[in-house]
């Protein structure tokens, strides 16, 4: 699966879910660099209560459109360590996130230097590429 097609299956999805919605407006969304920097420049609303930038944004706008489409989703999703976003794109695929969402905010409560990162990892290793894939396939396919 390319990007160009991984990223085309999110266009049509919401841009906010109530599980990653509340990771973000819980206080464990990111607060500078990155898409917030994006944000920024591109004069978006940046508000942590409404979860705003969106996920879908920062998927679509923020990360895509300066990647090549070309690529292999599969290393472009192995690279990212984003928390809300790998939640928003799990949850947006349709799984239940609400058990890894809970792990990820346990890893950032520990305050460890880089606990972000590893919240990401944790996200991966919980909702793997396999499994992604298998269900944006099932669900193209209907």
């Amino acid at each position: 699966m390319t990007l160009d097609e991984f990223c085309g299956f999110f266009k049509d999805k919401q841009a906010h879910y109530p599980e990653s919605d509340s990771f973000v407006r819980d206080g464990y969304g990111q607060k500078a660099g990155g898409y917030i920097k994006t944000a920024k420049y591109r004069e978006i609303k940046i508000d942590s209560e409404s979860a705003e930038p969106n996920q879908k944004w920062h998927l679509l706008d923020s990360y895509y459109k300066r990647t090549d489409g070309h690529k292999a989703a599969k290393r472009c999703y192995s690279y990212l360590l984003c928390p809300e976003l790998l939640l928003w794109i799990g949850e947006s695929a349709g799984f239940d996130i609400k058990e890894v969402a809970n792990e990820a905010r346990q890893i950032i409560d520990n305050g460890e230097k880089w606990s972000r990162n590893k919240a990401g990892r944790k996200i991966r290793e919980k909702i793997t590429w396999d499994m992604l894939e298998k269900k944006i396939t099932e669900q193209i396919l209907i």
